[in-house]
């Protein structure tokens, strides 16, 4: 009888153990499962859009660029944001520029460059430090739009492409 209980006892912790082991292996599986998946999401996220037409819809464009690279950053507290890349011409630069400097003159700042940046911007980066571009920022309120109606216009150095940067609050 000893020997029966002796022997349950041992099938019961074998099988407890070996429950155990499966479990820690399938919420292994589901984790790794999981941090893949909100990788690819980060990254279909942090994917810069090149549509200007889409970018047109969602804020003001007071001159027509030459190219776009941006991105749009919906946030859970509903203050959404969008930073973009624009490439305008001399002239429409430099007017967009003078608009501006009725409402503020520009100050001098620095931008860290981000990768989805254009290569240009990538590359000036490079050559500063910490790889930040140096610019000139001036109100950005000629491209504000609902939800839109906070944000900045930085004028880059020695290029004629403007970083925008736009908040809702």
């Amino acid at each position: 009888m000893l020997a029966k209980r002796f022997s349950l006892i041992m099938t019961v912790a074998a099988v407890s153990m070996l429950s155990a082991s499966c479990v820690g292996k399938l919420d292994s599986n589901q984790n790794t499962n999981a941090t893949s998946n909100i990788n690819q999401i980060v990254q279909v996220e942090r994917a810069a859009n090149h549509s200007v037409e889409e970018l047109g819809l969602i804020i003001k464009l007071p001159y027509q660029p030459v190219e776009a690279s941006w991105r749009n950053e919906p946030k859970s507290d509903n203050r959404s944001s969008i930073q973009a890349v624009l490439l305008f011409t001399i002239d429409d630069g430099k007017t967009l520029i003078a608009e501006a400097e009725k409402l503020k003159p520009g100050q001098p700042v620095e931008v860290v460059a981000e990768n989805w940046y254009p290569t240009e911007l990538i590359a000036k980066s490079e050559m500063g430090e910490e790889s930040k571009i140096a610019g000139k920022a001036y109100p950005a309120d000629a491209f504000f739009q609902p939800p839109y109606n906070f944000g900045r216009l930085i004028k880059i150095e020695d290029t004629d492409h403007f970083i925008l940067e736009l908040r809702a609050q």
